[in-house]
């Protein structure tokens, strides 16, 4: 068997995983970033996070990839009070 006869089911393998990753973020994707939300937005969103996402591991990425690009200064990490 040689490299040039794997390489079809490689690629069609690589593009299932591919959309498939991009299906489960699709509505992480649609969702406004959280930092322009308010406490009472962010409320009404959270329990969606568990009807999209049962498992407790998928639930932990999704809502990581909701948070990327979250905008912070040097030494406020999500401290209210100057340090």
């Amino acid at each position: 068997m040689n490299s040039f006869s794997l390489l079809p089911s490689s690629i069609i393998f690589s593009l299932f995983l591919c959309l498939g990753y991009s299906n489960s973020t699709t509505w992480v994707n649609s969702l406004p970033k959280p930092w322009t939300l308010n406490e009472e937005q962010v409320s009404e969103i959270l329990p969606q996070f568990y009807q999209h996402y049962p498992s407790f591991h998928d639930r932990l990425k999704a809502f990581a990839l909701w948070q990327v690009g979250k905008p912070y200064e040097i030494f406020k990490l999500g401290e209210e009070a100057e340090p």
